[in-house]
């Protein structure tokens, strides 16, 4: 389970990863778009790797699990959140 958690945790860090040059964009473009999409359900996921590693005292497991609930919070309240209350869906029109 420890290679899942860090499975999960380096798929959901890819949101952070901004390549410039066209050959690394074009190759990162659908996994940062699945990324994004289920960045809510890879938080809950990180989260769960973390409290297992903690229950179970592994270290590998609990540093994966932080950080990949880190970076898909970050990216949550950054780029989702915002947008809810501007894309105008939720709004009366």
């Amino acid at each position: 389970m420890q290679i899942f958690a860090l499975l999960t945790a380096w798929f959901t860090s890819l949101v952070a990863i901004n390549p410039r040059d066209g050959v690394a964009h074009a190759l990162l473009w659908v996994p940062k778009v699945l990324v994004s999409a289920f960045s809510p359900l890879l938080a809950v996921i990180n989260f769960l790797h973390f409290l297992a590693g903690w229950n179970r005292r592994d270290r590998w497991r609990v540093m994966a699990g932080l950080l990949g609930t880190a970076v898909a919070l970050r990216h949550i309240s950054k780029e989702i959140w915002p947008n809810v209350y501007t894309s105008g869906a939720f709004v009366g029109n």
